[in-house]
Protein backbone atom coordinates (compact mmCIF):
# COMPACT_ATOMS: atom_id res chain seq x y z
CA UNK A 1 0.00 0.00 0.00
CA UNK A 2 1.39 3.37 -0.96
CA UNK A 3 1.12 6.49 1.16
CA UNK A 4 -2.18 8.22 0.51
CA UNK A 5 -3.95 5.01 -0.47
CA UNK A 6 -7.17 3.58 0.93
CA UNK A 7 -6.22 0.81 3.39
CA UNK A 8 -9.10 -1.33 2.10
CA UNK A 9 -8.73 -1.18 -1.70
CA UNK A 10 -5.50 0.77 -2.21
CA UNK A 11 -7.44 3.42 -4.18
CA UNK A 12 -6.76 7.13 -3.97
CA UNK A 13 -7.87 8.68 -0.70
CA UNK A 14 -10.81 11.07 -0.66
CA UNK A 15 -10.12 14.59 0.64
CA UNK A 16 -9.19 14.43 4.33
CA UNK A 17 -10.33 10.82 4.76
CA UNK A 18 -8.04 7.83 5.10
CA UNK A 19 -10.35 5.95 2.71
CA UNK A 20 -11.22 6.23 -0.97
CA UNK A 21 -14.45 8.04 -1.82
CA UNK A 22 -16.61 4.88 -1.86
CA UNK A 23 -15.25 3.49 1.41
CA UNK A 24 -15.40 6.94 3.01
CA UNK A 25 -19.10 7.20 2.15
CA UNK A 26 -19.71 3.67 3.40
CA UNK A 27 -17.94 4.49 6.69
CA UNK A 28 -20.11 7.60 7.16
CA UNK A 29 -23.27 5.58 6.49
CA UNK A 30 -22.22 2.87 8.94
CA UNK A 31 -21.48 5.46 11.65
CA UNK A 32 -24.80 7.23 11.01
CA UNK A 33 -26.69 3.94 11.15
CA UNK A 34 -24.95 3.04 14.41
CA UNK A 35 -26.10 6.27 16.04
CA UNK A 36 -29.70 5.56 14.97
CA UNK A 37 -29.59 1.95 16.14
CA UNK A 38 -27.93 2.92 19.43
CA UNK A 39 -30.67 5.46 20.08
CA UNK A 40 -33.35 2.90 19.22
CA UNK A 41 -31.79 0.40 21.64
CA UNK A 42 -31.71 2.96 24.45
CA UNK A 43 -27.92 3.34 24.28
CA UNK A 44 -27.55 -0.36 25.14
CA UNK A 45 -25.80 -1.32 21.90
CA UNK A 46 -22.04 -1.17 21.45
CA UNK A 47 -20.29 -0.65 18.13
CA UNK A 48 -18.90 -4.17 17.80
CA UNK A 49 -22.27 -5.80 18.43
CA UNK A 50 -23.82 -3.46 15.87
CA UNK A 51 -21.15 -4.21 13.28
CA UNK A 52 -21.49 -7.96 13.75
CA UNK A 53 -25.25 -7.66 13.43
CA UNK A 54 -25.32 -5.60 10.23
CA UNK A 55 -22.72 -7.86 8.62
CA UNK A 56 -25.40 -10.57 8.69
CA UNK A 57 -28.03 -8.44 6.95
CA UNK A 58 -28.44 -9.18 3.24
CA UNK A 59 -29.21 -5.53 2.52
CA UNK A 60 -25.82 -4.36 3.83
CA UNK A 61 -23.82 -3.29 0.80
CA UNK A 62 -20.44 -4.62 -0.28
CA UNK A 63 -18.52 -1.42 0.50
CA UNK A 64 -20.11 -1.21 3.94
CA UNK A 65 -19.16 -4.83 4.62
CA UNK A 66 -15.59 -4.12 3.52
CA UNK A 67 -15.44 -1.16 5.91
CA UNK A 68 -16.90 -3.24 8.74
CA UNK A 69 -14.38 -6.04 8.21
CA UNK A 70 -11.58 -3.48 8.17
CA UNK A 71 -12.77 -1.82 11.40
CA UNK A 72 -13.18 -5.15 13.19
CA UNK A 73 -9.75 -6.37 12.06
CA UNK A 74 -8.16 -3.05 13.04
CA UNK A 75 -9.58 -3.32 16.55
CA UNK A 76 -8.18 -6.82 17.06
CA UNK A 77 -4.66 -5.88 15.91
Amino acid sequence: MTQGACPICNGAVFEESRFCKQHHRARIRVETAFEKWKSAYGDQLDMNAFLERILQLPETGLKAKEVIHFVLEEETS
